[in-house]
């Protein structure tokens, strides 16, 4: 994605461009160097009287001088009388050793063919230690080397990514589709330690160079995405460097900009081929009952780090929801009726029917969405685990794969095939929203297949302790994949622990 002088040019006409040009330059500047101060009022606070930019850098870069640096921007389109007049008016206010001593900055967000010429000849007599003058051209070339920033601007121009979005903007999407908004402070209500530990671990990776994954498990991959996009704005030089990967092809436009320094995987699917850069480090989002070891994108890396994002107290969730303007009574009876879960009370308030009922509920292949609730996951390659799933479901295995295909295939599908893997993309919300539909003849064929193979002896065992981690080398192995049995006993958890909270388990007399 690439902004050009001429939509520069064309954005500079906007009523709001001349109090959002600050904005842009500030987060340029952040970007680009490391300042030892910086003052550049936007939004209302450029009617305030003063220079319209002072920044402070030890080092500077190609776009900001080195030492003190003053500046004056605009948008309008008499670029050179503006800039003349400005020019003037800052030099008789500055005095000569303070001019002596620092740059002056003259940006302007239009075309400028003169603006070297202009520097020079303003810079000959003047007393100041240098002078600049930037235009439309000189900003795109900026944005190339902050692509954080492009990116932020880009949405704010109205123009989208390549499966790429800025942390705000995810979180404003995920936030706002219920009434009330979730904030970022009600979503941390009860977690402080928590934002803290990610915090502090990502700064220290970043200042490390380290390229080690970090994974951030909730109720739902979206909640964690989302928690992430929270923490991370809590750290503004970084949030510039950072953004969220929506798509696989997104992982390109990481590939290419090098500044980048924090990729946040919206989906664990989006995680299974990350570029390998130094310095780069990639935040990867897990549902509660998802399982690391099978589906993390990046393996076998033995300084990944994890973070579980608990549902907060009754308590906390109850105080959160009054910070959102909901009547205290109100709040505890709605902290227990969501059982206290962001993911869940989104749903359930989402002013978007797409949110709150989602079309893939009245899909003809729905029906498979029973034996996902209860089975959680398992591998397709496996004869074991395809004959445990048809038994459970009442049907051949051929016709519950055909299902799953059908809905993996819709908006928002509620299963997501990786690999040989079958799974659900968020199992507690899948049954919250299905668990009314589980018969209790689907619920016996779960309890029986479970039971079996829970009881059964591990083969392993047979084999001498020291042979053990060679099990499948001696043909000692169960003829289900370890994904299976583990999800199979997290769903038992799941029903035991949850079924207070969802009315419809409780004819199955849990």
């Amino acid at each position: 994605m690439r902004i050009t002088a001429s939509r520069i040019q064309s954005w500079a006409g906007q009523s709001t461009a001349p109090s959002e040009l600050p904005r842009l330059i500030r987060r340029l500047a952040h970007a680009t160097t490391r300042l030892q101060s910086a003052a550049m009022p936007a939004g209302e606070a450029v009617n305030l009287p003063g220079w319209d930019g002072r920044t402070e850098s030890d080092a500077g870069s190609a776009w900001v001088p080195s030492g003190v640096s003053y500046g004056e921007w605009s948008c309008e389109a008499k670029i050179a009388r503006k800039a003349t007049e400005d020019f003037e008016k800052r030099t008789g206010q500055t005095a000569a050793d303070r001019r002596a001593e620092s740059t002056f900055v003259f940006v302007s967000a239009r075309r400028w063919p003169g603006k070297d010429a202009w520097a020079a000849e303003h810079g000959r007599s003047s007393g100041w230690k240098a002078v600049r003058a930037y235009d439309a051209t000189t900003i795109e070339e900026w944005l190339e080397e902050a692509p954080g920033v492009a990116l932020a601007f880009a949405e704010e121009l109205g123009d989208v990514g390549p499966g790429v979005e800025t942390p705000g903007r995810f979180w404003a999407t995920w936030s706002s589709s219920e009434l009330p908004a979730i904030t970022m402070e009600a979503c941390k209500e009860g977690r402080a330690e928590v934002v803290e530990r990610l915090a502090t671990t990502i700064r220290e990776r970043v200042d490390r160079g380290m390229t080690a994954p970090i994974s951030v498990r909730a109720d739902t991959a979206d909640e964690a995405t989302a928690f992430a996009c929270s923490v991370v704005q809590t750290l503004p030089d970084l949030a510039i460097r950072t953004l969220v990967v929506t798509a696989r092809e997104g992982w390109r436009y990481v590939e290419k900009h090098e500044r980048l320094k924090i990729a946040i995987a919206a989906a664990p699917e989006f995680a299974e081929r990350v570029p390998k850069r130094e310095g780069l480090i990639v935040v990867i989002p897990y549902g509660a009952s998802d399982m690391a070891a099978h589906f993390r994108g990046v393996s076998g890396d033995t300084e990944a780090a994890e973070i579980v994002l608990d549902r907060p107290m009754r308590y906390d969730f109850a105080k959160a929801l009054q910070k959102l303007g909901v009547d205290e009574a109100e709040a505890g009876r709605l902290a227990g009726q969501v059982g206290r879960s962001w993911s869940i009370y989104r749903r359930r308030r989402a002013l978007s029917p797409a949110v709150r009922v989602p079309r893939w509920l009245d899909s003809e292949a729905a029906w498979v969405l029973s034996t996902m609730c209860l089975a959680g996951g398992w591998k397709s390659d496996r004869p074991g685990d395809r004959d445990v799933i048809a038994r459970i479901a009442g049907e051949p295995y051929a016709a519950v794969e055909k299902a799953l295909i059908t809905l993996s295939r819709l908006d928002d599908a509620p299963v997501v095939r990786i690999g040989t893997v079958w799974k659900a993309k968020a199992s507690l919300e899948l049954l919250d929203l299905f668990a009314e539909r589980i018969t209790s003849d689907e619920f016996d064929r779960y309890l029986a297949e479970t039971s079996a193979i829970l009881s059964a002896p591990d083969p392993a065992l047979e084999l001498q302790p020291e042979n053990r981690g060679a099990a499948e080398i001696y043909g000692k192995t169960r003829v289900q994949s370890g994904l299976l049995i583990e999800s199979l006993a997290d769903s038992l958890i799941k029903l035991v622990v949850r079924g207070e909270e969802m009315p419809g388990l409780a004819s199955l007399h849990l």
